[in-house]
This record gives C-alpha cells, sequence and structure tokens, in this order.
C-alpha cells in the first residue's frame, strides 16, 4: 500500500471504547490504528485490503463466511478467557446472588 493510497483522519470515541479497542490491539500484538482499520474492513466485509491486488486469492460466500464465524468464535473464547482470568486474579467481582 503507497502513502498515496492512506487517507489520514482523526476520530473522537468515548473513552472506554478506546481503552477496549486499545486491549484488544494489545492482545493482537498489533497498534491501535491496525485493530481499528483490520475491525472496519471487516465489517465492511474486507477479508484482504489486498482484495484488489492480482495476488490476492479468491474466495468464495461460504469460505468467507467460515473465516466470518471462526473469528467470531475465536473472539467469543479470548473475552471469555480474560473475564476468566481477571475473575481469578481479583480484579473484578462475582456478581452476588
Amino acid at each position: 500500500m503507497s502513502k498515496d493510497d492512506i487517507y489520514r483522519s482523526q476520530f473522537r470515541l468515548p473513552y472506554s471504547l478506546y481503552e477496549e479497542l486499545k486491549e484488544e490491539a494489545d492482545r493482537n500484538h498489533r497498534s491501535l490504528n491496525a485493530e481499528v482499520v483490520d475491525r472496519l474492513a471487516k465489517s465492511l466485509g474486507y477479508v484482504n485490503l489486498a482484495k484488489d491486488d492480482e495476488d490476492a486469492p479468491d474466495m468464495d460466500d461460504d469460505a468467507l463466511e467460515a473465516i466470518k464465524k471462526l473469528d467470531e468464535a475465536v473472539n467469543t473464547y479470548l473475552k471469555a478467557r480474560d473475564h476468566r482470568n481477571r475473575l481469578m486474579h481479583g480484579v473484578i467481582k462475582k456478581k452476588e446472588k
């Protein structure tokens, strides 16, 4: 991706959303910018930002849907694991019945 292919912008978002995105970026070992770009691209149906590139693999709708479901399952698992870890380390308290 060349410098001319990049649109530079600035957004305002709630601090709690920023914190959650930052945690996810850290968990995924990438920058906050890369996390936001990846999530926006996925929400618009991009699998690969180089999808217009001749070298990018063609994927049928079933494969794309399977990848999306797998990505959702992995994210659900990671959130549950992190929640469990925070419970175990006393970062958050269990709800009283």
